[in-house]
């Protein structure tokens, strides 16, 4: 044996020896007890076990022996028992065997020990153990067959002592035997025995099966049966009933048990089961075989059929099955699954068509069943001669016709199926008819007509009748018929669409129409369709065909895009029908568009800064909001929107800067809610500037002059503008008559107005013009310019005077006022003037406008008596003067005024007296504190007034009363107050500080106050005695302090008190006492603080009372602790250094001194001197000093001061209290390198002596070794960390952690060796290598017990990094080529680096290190493919990299055919490296760029070894070259491949370019020369963008086509010629020929009015710019003058057009004439076509007219027109006839014709014809004739919660009313609205006549009033017309007539009346008479009327005679118009009439 071999001897073996071949056996009955025993003394005596019965019982139940051989260690561990151990059944005791070890035991249980296949069972895995099992998710392990179950590791549950884990399996298809393993702490396992688990089956074969009727079958059912699991009994159930029969065939392991159907029928269908009953587990039920009967049914039986009609057949197989039936049927049968009879089948359903009597057999074939079981359907069918002779044809009739369809059919005699028709029945399109049928029955023909009295589209479809037959309810269906009714199908839809978007309109017609045409009409009433102009870019109309039930439908859509404004309208849509001769037309869709109007866009110079920019938003909605841009961009301003309802419009407008904004093109998009969002068209604002005004018109004219002044603007406008303007001088209506001449003159852009002003007299003052400039133009409005203050008109001298007497109270403040005029304000001054003597003081001036100023003097009397004033205007300019009249005042005063007073009780009176004069009126007085007045007593004394109050009650606070005298005006006395005020001040009690505490002989200083109304007089008392020490006092705001100072106390209770005395009010008020209680005790030495110096020191506590004090000592919890006793002075021994002690003093009576402190010396100590951390922790550095105040605390390290505060540092001094101060120093991320070492902390004491401690630190750091970063895979990696000691270190934990890349982390311990290098110690850990671990990333770290640590940096793992040149490299056969291996590493070894040939040759190539750890290896050859092998030594790891080195090839076509015109690509591939470049060749020249042709070169790599480079030419000519070569560039290797080439074409390039000019002889031929292939019948063709032009044909290989080109003008066009032959094509380049000529000739927008500025425009079209354009006027050219002007724009592309413009800026007679514009190009000179100016002279307008109205005409004409002759006519029905010259009136440019008296009869066509030189001119005027058609119905008595309905309408004979609005009258003539009680018709319009009405449900007695209607008529030309229909009302009248006789025989006639409003009059009648009334009474209240009249019975008879019953009528005006009779009286009618008598 092999020293390799040896083994440890087994247990019951041992060896002595070494060496040895074999084991020697322990003595018999002994064995040891592990292995590897090397003595025989190991043999110990095997034991014996015994097992108890109970646990810890001492008597064996039985002894279990073990057989000799088998050791306890076998035994005990198979069994899981050990010495000490016990269970709950036992104990096992092992003597002289392992003691100690505990018992275990192991089992595995499960509930099941048998269970089918799938099934998942249970197991438990139990451990009885005194040693806990280990509790991870792998300390409980089961295993399936001894192999470990995937997924089924758990962990332990303590249960009771018993340790349980559990796992679920699925049971397989055989017996398992299972068992666990636990595994116990210190990694020893154990397993449990196994426990296996029986698989059972009870199933079925087979789980579903079709058997043919009466065939057998035999079911059988298999299960397990063995010894273990034997089976008892064997049942069978058919859909869960018993059935018997069955016998058992026994097994092995299995046995089956059979049931067999000897013939199938219906009965044995249904779910089989059985169910097999075992000894041991129970009974177990198989699965479900569902057993069927396979049959086929042919549902449709014998079956009667018509000759030559379709009949559907059916047939069903149960289960899955094919079908064949026989005969074959029309069609391929259909077959599907489906469910009958309540079973899965299929179904076949086949059509027939027969001509005689068949059976008809389906055949089904099973496809459940394995024999293809197959079973038969059989049909007989009987053909009958029987069905339709007449069904509905197709037909296509019109909306309206009427139509009869008609259906008959046959009944047979010889057919009990359809011997008679029981029905009818139509359908239409599949939907039933049932009205309109009619029926008639025949023999052997049944007759049904279906009659559609009048058609419409709905009617439209397939029509189909349907027969039943009554014996077998048999139905057939005729052939369907098609009616097509042309109509409309669908009507298009209102829509609303935006400004700028677009809509589309949708008509539906039935039939198929030979057109649509769609049509629009306005909004207005009446309006007449026009057909939409399709032809316009943004119209499209689109037709599709469908087919709709049988009937063709066109749906025609018609797409507006662009909308904008004027597409608004009612459109429909009309189709033609030729074939029917009808057309249909839709109802009208109403299409409404939301869309802006820019407003006019006006940014005038000089006026503001700002302008407006507006736009009118046309809407149906209010909408949300909107945004303006300028130039595109938004502009950011909240614009001012408004939204008018009525008229559903938006304003929107704001405000923009001049400067910023006037040269801006503004867009305007407005947003609503439904998404409509229109964009308005672009739009510039029109500038308006006056450049410059001249004079200034500050100049002065004085009275009496004369003067004319000038004014004149040069304006500034857009040329387009007509502009005009106005100088309005703003002349006052005061100088009306001084204004002689105002003269305004426009010239080309220069105005000038002209004023005349004659003098004034004095009496006119002063007059100021005020003078505006305006300019404008009438479509855009006007702007009024102020261009300054205007020329002014003054008088020199008083302008207003002061008044001339006035009597005013004294000290009342009073004004007089003196206005002075002068040429202006500064020219003059005002003086005042008091009894002839200057005032220089109280004067305010100030100016009133440009020439007056006024002076006010405000005079302040402070005594009565008289007083004289003048005011004098002086002008600076001559010195001279005017003096106002002169003022007097006079002045009153008070007599006698009240005092300011105090209160402190009683009763006080305040008087004031004034002089009685005659305008006093009353004297009050005023509390001005509460505003209250306060009752006065007045008193006549003499010529005075007395006025006195009395005051009881002391007021809260100072109060003011104001006693006030009123003065009214009287003659020369002014009206006025005059006041005086008292003030009145409570006195308060006095203010003191109460009860005092002091000592004896102490000095204190005791305060008294009080307040009142003056200061008080002070006594101080002491004991009742007067007290005369010092006191101070003073006095502040109302308020009297006194102190009296230095009191000196003595022992005992002292009372003092303060007396204060007011003089005025001769009030005293005394304090209460004051009482001063004086203590006896103090200390009257306070201890001292201070230092010992080493010594003891003494401290003395005095008490005032001589008596001892106890000395405490101030413990560390702030409490004190007696250390000496009752004494004056104590000693204190010197603390120890650093500590501070605190004393105080305590009395008897409880007195505390101040604190003592007592230190040895000045002293500053550290609290820890040594400190260790880790680098990055943070660190606290502390010092505390004691002693006295230091004057400065530092911290130093290195020598150096740090700085309080830095990132690293951070510095607290403290703060000196108490004798101590504590200092700190933070560093926040110690280093090593920086922190190690000893800090300093020192404390500079007041007498500059420095104290100092020190801190050591130690910073321990971790430091990660580069070294560590780079290894190679699957090798051992030592890493080392360095710890900054040079000693181990116990008290950390240095640790290795790796970071996976999910961001995890492992930790392992590293080890030192214990030898520092340098200053640091190495810690190492070493890994195994493998490839995930260059994934993860690595650091070290040292850990302390606190969860503090400090790591190193981070490294990660990289291999050497190995690089290569290409892999791949090709060479020319011949050169060799160079490859190059590169290791870069840091490892120490060197790899070795060497190259393998593929016969295995090894040649080291050239090798080479650097200082950067790079060895390089380089191959030079061909060898291919050659590897380089590199080895690192350190791991014997080889890598390898592999080069193939292949030749260069490629390839070309080697002939090449051309076609002039046509782009030929070359490709030349090359299989090898992509080339540097690649370079063409023809005839060995090098392509370059040519006229002849053009070609572009392409290199593209196809893959990695293919390469493809083309050649892409393009020749026009035939191709010159015969050869083309490619050639690929590799550096120095070049690769060429040569293609021959045949050339076909054209021979020469068309000419590229060519002008040919309009109306200038050029000319132009084309000609293509081509060789082609010979005998191809090769065509050359002509082209251009219109088509072929030209063609000519192939002869001998040639073709020549010449073709001159037409002057054609249009923009540039393109020629080629092109031929085809039979393979290929070719075509020449193309050559533009410029046409040069005009795109537009000069045209207008509209025909112009004379007067009017005029644009005219042409553009001329060409590829450069003109060398000049100008324009001739009837031949002439025109030049530039001041009424004509041209303008020429620029060039531009895309269009190539230069564009002119002509104005003239006002047009006259000589204007009319041929304008054209001419463009010279190159010398050459094209003219534009001519356009004819024709001027209109006039415009007229037209007016509405109501009945009986007068109304104008107005005919106006240009200025420039003086020479016009005007003719004024009117229509009739016999012609025109001449205007009555009395009703015609001209003035200057205006015609008015007069309309009087109009109605019905009055003409309403109007012209005026113009008559100028030869031309003449004609404008038409309308009058719109409005008259009254419907007045509404008044409605009287009417009934509550009743509808009423007004009707207004009106007549116009030209257009419809525009608006209506109701009135409610007698409310302000109340506007009425839709409401939900009141509901307001729209206009309707017919034939004329304008209606709308007023509809008022539910009426209640608040409607109760007249109503009246207002139409508007406003057809955008006339000002718009309203008018007003007369009142109707809505009345609940009531009437309660009565007739007494009074006791004087008369008649009293009553009638009470109730109306809306109060009657005008009323009158009485009798007979139709009116009846005089002797006496009437009329009573109105509320809306009651009651009318009484006396009528004697004589009287009554002289109208009726006395036989005639008494009738008599009332009848009542009111303003309504109209008449009713509401009520009856008998004998005498009272009547009430509604309207006018």
């Amino acid at each position: 044996m092999g020293s390799d071999d040896c083994y440890d001897c087994a247990i019951g073996t041992y060896t002595e020896s070494s060496g040895e071949s074999s084991c020697s056996d322990c003595p018999s009955g002994t064995s040891t007890i592990s292995t590897g025993t090397d003595n025989s003394t190991d043999c110990v005596a095997v034991c014996t076990v015994y097992l108890y019965g109970n646990a810890g019982s001492s008597s064996p139940a039985a002894d279990v022996n073990v057989e000799d051989g088998t050791s306890i260690t076998q035994y005990c561990s198979t069994n899981y028992l050990y010495e000490g151990s016990s269970s709950t059944s036992f104990t096992c005791d092992t003597t002289n065997y392992e003691t100690g070890r505990s018992c275990r035991s192991i089992d595995l249980s499960t509930a099941n020990t048998a269970a089918f296949e799938g099934d998942t069972v249970t197991l438990t895995c139990s451990v009885s153990s005194e040693e806990s099992p280990g509790n991870t998710t792998s300390d409980c392990l089961f295993y399936n067959n001894n192999t470990l179950i995937s997924g089924t590791t758990g962990t332990f549950v303590n249960n009771s002592g018993t340790f349980e884990c559990e796992t679920t399996v699925t049971i397989g298809a055989s017996d398992t035997d299972y068992n666990c393993e636990v595994v116990f702490s210190g990694d020893s396992t154990e397993e449990s025995s196994n426990v296996t688990i029986a698989t059972l089956s009870v199933e079925f074969d087979v789980t579903e099966e079709y058997i043919k009727e009466g065939e057998a079958v035999t079911l059988s059912c298999v299960y397990t049966n063995s010894d273990d699991y034997s089976v008892n009994t064997v049942e069978w159930y058919l859909d869960g009933t018993s059935i018997s029969g069955a016998n058992t065939v026994d097994g092995t392991d299995t046995s089956s048990s059979v049931y067999t159907v000897s013939s199938m029928s219906d009965t044995d269908e249904g779910d089989y089961t059985c169910e097999v009953t075992y000894f041991t587990i129970g009974a177990i039920t198989s699965g479900t075989k569902t057993v069927n009967m396979f049959s086929v049914t042919a549902t449709s039986g014998d079956i009667d059929m018509i000759v030559s009609a379709t009949s559907t057949l059916t047939c069903y197989a149960k289960g899955s099955a094919t079908f064949a039936w026989s005969p074959s049927p029309d069609s391929t049968a259909v077959t599907s699954e489906t469910t009958y009879s309540g079973y899965v089948a299929t179904e076949s359903v086949a059509e027939f068509t027969l001509s005689s009597t068949a059976t008809i057999t389906c055949t089904a074939t099973s496809l459940n069943t394995s024999s293809s079981e197959t079973d038969d359907g059989v049909i007989t069918a009987t053909v009958l001669d029987v069905g339709f002779t007449d069904y509905p044809a197709d037909d296509i009739v019109e909306v309206g016709d009427a139509v009869t369809l008609s259906c008959a059919v046959d009944t047979p005699s010889n057919s009990s199926s359809f011997n008679n028709v029981s029905s009818f029945q139509w359908y239409l399109s599949g939907s039933e008819i049932t009205s309109g049928i009619t029926t008639t029955d025949g023999n052997p023909t049944t007759t049904s007509e279906l009659v559609l009295s009048s058609v419409t589209v709905s009617d439209s479809g397939q029509y189909s009748c349907v027969v039943t037959y009554g014996d077998t309810t048999t139905t057939i269906t005729s052939i369907e018929g098609i009616l097509t009714v042309d109509g409309v199908v669908t009507d298009p839809s209102a829509l609303t669409g935006a400004q700028g978007g677009s809509i589309t309109l949708t008509a539906v017609f039935k039939g198929e129409p030979d057109s649509v045409e769609w049509e629009v009409a306005s909004l207005t009433t009446g309006a007449s369709y026009t057909a939409v102009n399709t032809s316009l870019s943004t119209v499209t109309v689109t037709t599709s065909d469908t087919l709709s039930d049988g009937v063709n439908e066109q749906t025609t859509e018609l797409v507006i895009t662009g909308l904008e404004s004027t597409d608004e309208g009612l459109y429909r849509c009309t189709a033609n029908y030729s074939t029917d001769t009808i057309s249909a037309t839709t109802s009208g869709a109403v299409l409404t568009i939301y869309y802006i109007e820019m407003g006019n866009l006006l940014a005038v110079k000089g006026n503001s800064n700002n302008f407006t920019v507006s736009a009118t938003i046309y809407a149906s909605e209010e909408l949300d909001h909107v945004t303006w841009t300028a130039n595109g961009t938004v502009i950011d301003v909240t614009p001012t929107n408004t939204y008018t309802s009525t008229s559903s419009l938006t304003t929107s407008e704001f405000d923009l800067s001049f400067a910023d904004y006037s040269t801006s093109t503004f867009v305007c998009t407005a947003y609503f809610d439904d998404g409509l969002n229109p964009e308005s068209d672009a739009a510039t604002p029109t500038i308006l500037s006056v450049e410059s005004l001249s004079p200034s018109l500050s100049s002065t004219y004085y009275k009496g002059e004369a003067a004319t002044l000038t004014f004149t603007a040069l304006i500034s406008h857009p040329d387009e503008l007509s502009g005009y303007a106005t100088m309005d001088w703003g002349a006052p209506s005061s100088a009306s008559t001084l204004v002689t001449v105002v003269t305004n003159t426009i010239g080309s852009e220069v105005f000038t107005s002209v004023l005349e002003i004659t003098g004034l007299d004095a009496s006119e003052g002063i007059i100021q013009f005020d003078p505006y400039f305006t300019y404008g133009d009438t479509s855009i409005g006007n702007t009024t310019l102020d261009v300054g203050s205007g020329p002014s008109v003054y008088g020199f001298g008083v302008y207003s005077q002061p008044n001339t007497t006035y009597i005013y109270p004294e000290n009342s403040t009073y004004s007089l006022t003196c206005q002075c005029q002068f040429d202006d304000s500064t020219t003059g001054t005002i003086e005042w003037y008091l009894n002839s003597t200057l005032v220089d003081s109280g004067i305010t001036n100030s100016t009133v406008d440009s020439y007056i100023q006024e002076s006010v003097l405000t005079v302040n009397h402070e005594s009565n008596g008289d007083q004289t004033y003048t005011c004098s205007c002086v002008e600076a300019d001559s010195g001279g003067t005017e003096n106002s009249d002169v003022t007097t005042v006079a002045v009153t005063a008070w007599v006698e005024e009240p005092g300011d007073i105090g209160y402190y009780s009683g009763t006080i009176t305040l008087t004031c007296t004034v002089e009685t004069l005659d305008n006093l009126d009353s004297i009050a007085w005023t509390n001005l504190v509460t505003s209250a007045t306060v009752s006065s007593t007045e008193t006549e004394i003499g010529d005075d007034t007395q006025s006195t109050i009395e005051i009881s009650t002391a007021p809260s606070e100072t109060t003011q009363y104001e006693c006030e005298a009123t003065f009214t005006e009287n003659g020369n006395y002014m009206a006025g107050t005059m006041t005086t005020m008292a003030t009145v001040t409570p006195i308060s009690d006095t203010t003191d500080p109460g009860p005092l505490t002091s000592y004896v002989d102490a000095e204190i200083n005791i305060t008294c106050s009080v307040f009142g109304d003056e200061e008080a007089t002070v006594s101080w008392y002491q004991d009742g005695s007067v007290n005369s020490d010092s006191s101070t006092e003073s006095y502040d705001s109302g308020t009297t302090t006194s102190v009296l100072l230095n009191q000196t106390m003595v022992l005992g209770d002292t009372t003092y008190s303060c007396s204060f005395d007011f003089a005025r009010a001769s009030v005293n008020v005394t304090s209460d006492g004051i009482n001063v209680t004086v203590l006896s005790e103090y200390y009257s030495t306070q201890p001292t603080s201070q230092a010992t110096n080493g010594s003891s020191v003494l401290v003395t506590c005095i008490l005032s009372n001589g008596l001892n004090s106890d000395l405490y000592q101030v413990g560390d919890d702030g409490t004190g602790t007696e250390v000496d006793v009752m004494s004056t002075m104590f000693s204190i021994d010197a603390p120890d250094d650093g500590v501070l002690e605190e004393y105080y003093c305590l009395s008897a009576a409880g007195l505390e001194s101040d604190p003592i402190y007592i230190w040895n010396s000045d002293d500053i100590t550290a609290v820890n001197d040594t400190i260790a951390t880790l680098a990055g922790v943070a660190i606290t550095l502390a010092c505390d000093y004691i002693g006295d105040e230091p004057s400065d605390i530092t911290w130093y390290y290195g020598g150096l001061q740090v700085p309080v505060s830095t990132s690293q540092y951070s510095i607290d001094t403290g703060t000196w209290a108490n004798y101590e101060q504590s200092t700190t120093f933070i560093i926040s991320t110690p280093s090593y390198y920086i922190h190690e070492g000893t800090f300093e902390c020192n404390a500079t004491t007041a007498s500059s002596t420095t104290l100092s401690a020190t801190v050591a630190i130690t910073v321990l750091a971790i430091e990660w070794d580069d070294d560590n970063n780079e290894t190679v895979s699957d090798a051992d990696k030592t890493f080392t960390c360095w710890l900054t000691t040079t000693t181990t270190v116990s008290s950390y934990d240095i640790v290795f952690v790796e970071v996976y890349p999910n961001g995890t982390e492992s930790t392992e311990d590293m080890t030192t060796n214990g030898t520092a290098v340098g200053s640091k110690m190495p810690y190492t850990y070493t890994m195994n290598v493998t490839e995930d671990k260059f994934n993860s990333t690595f650091y070290c770290a040292i850990l302390d017990g606190d969860n503090e640590n400090s790591t190193s940096n981070t490294g990660s793992l990289s291999t050497p990094n190995i690089t290569t040149s290409d892999e791949m490299v090709y060479h020319n056969d011949g050169n060799d080529a160079t490859v190059s291996c590169s290791v870069e590493t840091i490892l120490s070894a060197a790899p070795t680096i060497s190259w393998e040939a593929s016969n295995g040759t090894i040649t080291y190539g050239v090798s080479a290190s650097n200082s950067s750890n790079t060895y390089v290896s380089v191959y030079t050859g061909t060898v291919t493919p050659i590897t380089c092998m590199i080895v690192f030594l350190e791991s014997s790891q080889v890598e390898t990299r592999t080069f193939t080195l292949p030749n260069r090839t490629g390839s070309i076509d080697s002939t090449t055919t051309i076609w002039s015109g046509f782009t030929t690509t070359i490709t030349c591939e090359f299989d090898s490296d992509t080339p540097d470049s690649v370079v063409w060749y023809y005839n060995d020249t090098e392509f370059t760029s040519s006229s002849e042709y053009e070609f572009t070169t392409n290199l593209t790599s196809i893959d990695d070894t293919t390469h493809s480079a083309e050649l892409t030419y393009l020749s026009y000519t035939t191709a010159t070259m015969d050869n083309i070569t490619c050639k690929g560039v590799w550096g120095v290797d070049e690769l060429s491949f040569t293609t021959a080439v045949t050339g076909y074409g054209f021979d020469a390039r068309l000419p590229s370019y060519t002008k040919l000019y309009d109306g200038v002889s050029s000319t132009l031929t084309l000609s293509c020369d081509a060789t082609v292939p010979s005998g191809e019948g090769v065509v050359v063709t002509l082209m251009n963008s219109d088509g072929e032009q030209a063609t000519a044909s192939e002869s001998a290989g040639r073709v020549t086509l010449d073709h001159p080109v037409p002057i054609e003008y249009e923009s540039d066009d393109e020629w080629w010629c092109v031929f085809n032959s039979s393979s290929d094509y070719s075509q020449t380049n193309n050559a533009t020929v410029a046409f040069i000529g005009f795109v537009s000739p000069p045209s207008v927008a509209s025909a112009p009015y004379g007067g009017d500025s005029v644009t005219m425009s042409c553009a001329a079209f060409a590829n450069s710019e003109a060398t000049s354009i100008g324009w001739y006027m009837d031949g002439t050219e025109i030049t530039a003058d001041g009424s004509k002007y041209i303008t020429t724009s620029s060039y531009s592309l895309p269009t190539h057009e230069t564009s002119s413009t002509l104005v003239i800026s006002s047009l006259e007679d000589g204007d009319e004439a041929d304008y054209d514009c001419f463009a010279e190009y190159d010398g050459n000179e094209v003219e534009s076509d001519i356009l004819t100016l024709l001027i209109q002279w006039g415009s007229m307008t037209s007016t509405y007219a109501t009945l009986d109205s007068n109304v104008t005409l107005v005919y106006t004409w240009s200025n420039v027109n003086d020479s016009l002759t005007l003719t004024a006519e009117y229509n009739t029905t016999s012609g025109w006839v001449s205007v009555d010259g009395g009703d015609i009136v001209e003035t200057g440019t205006t015609l008015t014709i007069s309309v009087n008296g109009v109605d019905n009869t009055t003409a309403t066509e109007y012209r005026v014809m113009a008559e100028k030189g030869d031309a003449n001119y004609t404008e038409y005027g309308t009058l719109y004739y409005i008259a009254v058609d419907t007045i509404p119905e008044t409605f009287t008595n009417y009934t509550d919660e009743s509808d009423y309905v007004f009707t207004c309408g009106f007549f116009s004979d030209s257009e419809a009313a525009t608006d209506v609005n109701w009135f409610k009258y007698g409310e302000s003539d109340a506007l009425l609205s839709v409401t939900g009680e009141q509901t307001i018709g729209s206009v309707s319009y017919a034939n004329g006549f304008s209606s709308s009405t007023l509809t008022i449900r539910n009426v209640t007695d608040v409607d109760e009033a007249y109503y009246y209607c207002q139409m508007t008529y406003d057809n955008g030309v006339a000002d718009a017309a309203v008018v007003e229909s007369a009142k109707a009302g809505l009345l609940n009248v009531t009437l309660n007539p009565s007739i007494t006789i009074d006791t004087l025989e008369q008649y009293v006639l009553t009638c009470e009346v109730s109306l809306v409003s109060d009657a005008s009059d009323v009158v009485w009648e009798a007979a139709g008479s009116e009846i005089t009334i002797s006496s009437e009474d009329v009573n109105t209240t509320d809306s009651v009327r009651t009318v009484t009249a006396d009528l004697t019975t004589s009287d009554l008879k002289s109208y009726y005679g006395s036989d005639n019953p008494l009738t008599c009528e009332c009848l009542v005006d009111d303003v309504s118009g109209g008449e009713e009779i509401i009520d009856i009286l008998e004998p005498c009618k009272c009547f009430v009439y509604r309207g006018m008598k």
